[in-house]
């Protein structure tokens, strides 16, 4: 019986070079962007579709709908069974939270894992306790 390889160990032997590492792991531990004390993924900060889920959706859906990440989106469409999407989102979870929690000293999160109505994970942050500026 072939001794279990660590997940380490698992990416060694993929060979994915530096390059590829960072992107890893720029999805493991986002850029977080701040607008109007709402804190966004950087790679989803769009200033018009801000404006526009602000204005349809209302301030206390902004986090959620913006930081809303698909999964499959993140690593590709791949048939997975559904716990290796689950360990994921779970993984993404924890690291998100303390990304937020370490750049926003003091200010509460949450992060959701969910199944989509079209069967996609997804993953979101969002602040639990927040009072947004209106300009």
């Amino acid at each position: 019986m072939a001794a279990k390889k660590s997940p380490w160990d698992r990416l060694y032997s993929q060979s994915i070079g530096p390059a590829k590492g960072v992107l890893v792991g720029k999805v493991v531990w986002p850029d977080l962007v701040e607008v109007e004390g709402f804190v966004l993924l950087s790679e989803h900060y769009d200033p018009a579709y801000f404006e526009r889920i602000r204005r349809e959706m209302g301030a206390e859906n902004v986090e959620q709908t913006i930081n809303l990440a698909y999964l499959p989106n993140l690593v590709g469409p791949v048939d997975a069974p559904d716990a290796e999407w689950e360990m994921l989102g779970s993984l993404l979870c924890e690291t998100w939270i303390w990304r937020a929690r370490s750049m926003f000293p003091g200010r509460e999160f949450s992060t959701t894992f969910q199944w989509y109505s079209d069967m996609d994970p997804g993953v979101t942050l969002f602040q639990t306790s927040i009072r947004h500026r209106r300009p």
